[in-house]
């Protein structure tokens, strides 16, 4: 016996991911005070779910500031902001030979595991992760968050 379409599993097949960047030349990303819509003038994007969802495998971090910068990480549904944690990025991760970047979700507490025992983030369709910092950045630094997933297909 088959099961129905409604039954059917969706499998993660489709790669999804990108780069967002908080700071550029010139500038200094500014504390985030963040509205319970989600919104805040330094947030940025970092991952977006397809339409069936999706999940999160990394969110590697990397940085220019001289000194740690303390992330915020967050999953924005429509205008409903659902908090994941804080996660200290050290000075200069990823952009110094003896300083390692640093993958985001590693530093969140409670997220699920996958098969081979690595965390993820899942999402419903159209879920966003956003990222922001928790105190200006030095002027002219600037960090990186590479997401990394994959969306469900149906």
């Amino acid at each position: 016996m088959s099961l129905a379409a409604v039954n059917l599993p969706k499998y993660a097949t489709t790669l999804n991911g990108g780069v967002c960047q908080l700071g550029v030349s010139g500038t200094t990303v500014g504390a985030t005070a963040l509205g319970v819509d989600g919104i805040a003038a330094d947030a940025k994007v970092c991952y977006t779910a397809g339409a069936y969802g999706g999940m999160v495998e990394s969110l590697m971090a990397s940085s220019t500031d001289t000194a740690a910068v303390n992330v915020f990480v967050y999953i924005l549904s429509g205008t409903t902001v659902h908090p994941l944690g804080i996660v200290n990025v050290p000075l200069s991760s990823g952009n110094a030979a003896s300083v390692l970047n640093v993958d985001l979700i590693n530093g969140i507490v409670g997220l699920p595991v996958n098969s081979v025992g690595k965390k993820y983030i899942p999402l419903q369709g159209g879920m966003s992760i956003k990222v922001a910092v928790l105190a200006a950045m030095t002027a002219n630094k600037i960090l990186w968050v590479k997401s990394l997933g994959v969306d469900y297909v149906a």
